[in-house]
């Protein structure tokens, strides 16, 4: 096995699991109370922040994977995952409340 394939899942895992987590919790909170949504968001902000300088330091300290190959792993795709993030929170918060479908605009 190639010696990059643990720094390159390791720059997948960070990234993915955040991104899965912060979708899933504002998801659920836009469908029951959508005003509460940017207080999440907020909060998610900030615990992403420790999580990722946690998570950067045991990787490679603790784990010690190759810096080079993990550092340009979990930046592309902290990127890519982010990107997708954003366009599925567009999708979402252009919905009207209680509709059914996606991308529905409400009355002008």
């Amino acid at each position: 096995m190639s010696p990059l394939v643990w720094p390159v899942l390791a720059g997948l895992a960070g990234p993915l699991a955040a991104v899965v987590v912060t979708w899933v919790v504002v998801k659920r909170t836009h469908r029951r109370d959508p005003g509460a949504v940017h207080g999440v968001m907020l909060t998610a902000f900030v615990v992403k922040m420790v999580f990722f300088a946690v998570y950067a330091v045991a990787m490679v300290k603790v784990l010690g994977l190759d810096v080079r190959a993990f550092g340009l792993s979990f930046a592309a795709f902290f990127i890519a995952l982010y990107a997708v993030e954003a366009a599925l929170f567009a999708r979402l918060f252009r919905q009207v409340p209680g509709s059914k479908a996606p991308g529905l605009q409400g009355a002008p």
